[in-house]
């Protein structure tokens, strides 16, 4: 859908699922990003890895692609095709700060 050569980035890594879940809803980066309320540049960094998705970003980003925070953060879970993901709460938000937390942990050992 884009033209732009992309790095090779494994499935399983969130930059890979950002990617798999963009094109499989058929849409540009632009369209994403329009969607999120960002850049196109920062849409291509997080295909490529370069860059992550903020907190606040990652509900809009998951109801762009059709599909859950948790899966986009873990691959497990809803791979989706929802329509919609909810609004994070202040308890939501720590809960997926503790989840990042644990992930980066979890890599680095």
């Amino acid at each position: 859908m884009d033209s732009e050569n992309h790095p090779t980035v494994p499935a399983n890594s969130l930059a890979g699922r950002i990617r798999s879940a963009r094109e499989a809803q058929r849409l540009s980066q632009a369209d994403v990003a329009r969607a999120v309320g960002i850049e196109r540049q920062s849409v291509y960094a997080w295909e490529r890895g370069t860059k992550q998705p903020t907190i606040d970003k990652l509900p809009a980003l998951a109801s762009a692609l059709g599909v859950t925070v948790q899966w986009l953060l873990t691959g497990e879970g809803d791979d989706g095709l929802q329509t919609a993901a909810p609004p994070l709460t202040s308890r939501g938000k720590q809960g997926v700060r503790d989840l990042i937390r644990d992930i980066q942990r979890r890599i680095l050992e």
